[in-house]
């Protein structure tokens, strides 16, 4: 709160502090008096995991976002692959290679 109130007084030096750390404690007291400070109720309700989802909750979904982009990327390539192979484009996997045999020539000495 000290943070905020130093930041409050360097944009608004024209404007009391006090009034507005007041009104603040008073807004908040009402709030949490009716039980309506956002993001403290309890139980917690399920609309406002979805506003303010856990670290925990971000890091899954992005991990889920990972995957699906992973799936999504294989299964273009599979389809990718398969256009290929039925255009007739996609190289054979063995080519035949034929070595000449080769005999060295031998020299006869006497």
């Amino acid at each position: 709160m000290d943070y905020l109130f130093t930041v409050f007084v360097r944009l608004h030096p024209l404007y009391d502090p006090n009034r507005m750390v007041e009104k603040v404690n008073t807004e908040f007291e009402g709030k949490w008096a009716a039980n309506t400070m956002e993001g403290w109720q309890i139980p917690y309700p399920a609309e406002l995991f979805e506003k303010y989802p856990s670290v925990s909750e971000r890091k899954r979904r992005k991990q889920e976002e990972e995957k699906i982009k992973k799936e999504e990327a294989a299964k273009a390539k599979k389809k990718k692959d398969k256009k290929k192979s039925n255009d007739g484009e996609a190289t054979p996997s063995h080519t035949p290679h034929h070595t000449p045999h080769h005999t060295p020539h031998h020299t006869h000495s006497r």
